[in-house]
C-alpha cells in the first residue's frame, strides 16, 4: 500500500488554487522526498496527510482556526484535504474502512484507486 496523491485546498499555505495555489501532489510508489525552504508548506503538506489518515499518535488531529487558509485579510471558511491510496491488499482494504468516520462539520473521504 501507498499514498498515491495528497490533495489539500485552504488548509494552511494552500489556497483553491485562484489567487494561492492548491496542494496536489502525486507520490511515487517507494521513498518521496520533501525539500523546500522555511515557511513552504513542507509542515502542512504532512499535516494534510496526518489528518486525513487518522494519524494514530497521541497528538491531537483536529482542524483548529489557524489551519484554514488567509488570502489577504480573509480567512477561508472551508478546507478540503484527500488521499488516494494505491496497492491495497484485501486485509489493507479492510483495514481502512475504520479511518472513513465522519464528525459534526468534518467529511473524511478515501479514494480507493486499484
Amino acid at each position: 500500500m501507498y499514498l498515491r496523491r495528497i490533495r489539500a485546498s485552504n488548509y494552511r499555505a494552500f489556497g483553491d488554487g485562484s489567487v494561492a495555489p492548491a496542494l496536489d501532489w502525486e507520490l511515487n510508489p517507494g521513498l518521496n522526498i520533501l525539500v523546500g525552504e522555511n515557511d513552504a508548506g513542507k509542515t502542512g503538506i504532512i499535516d494534510a496527510i496526518r489528518q486525513v489518515l487518522l494519524t494514530t499518535s497521541y497528538e491531537s488531529i483536529r482542524i483548529f482556526e489557524q489551519d484554514f487558509h488567509i488570502q489577504g485579510a480573509n480567512r477561508s471558511h472551508t478546507l478540503s484535504i484527500e488521499a488516494t491510496l494505491c496497492g491495497l491488499s484485501p486485509d489493507q482494504e479492510a483495514s481502512v474502512l475504520e479511518w472513513l468516520t465522519f464528525g459534526v462539520n468534518a467529511d473524511r473521504k478515501l479514494i480507493h484507486s486499484g
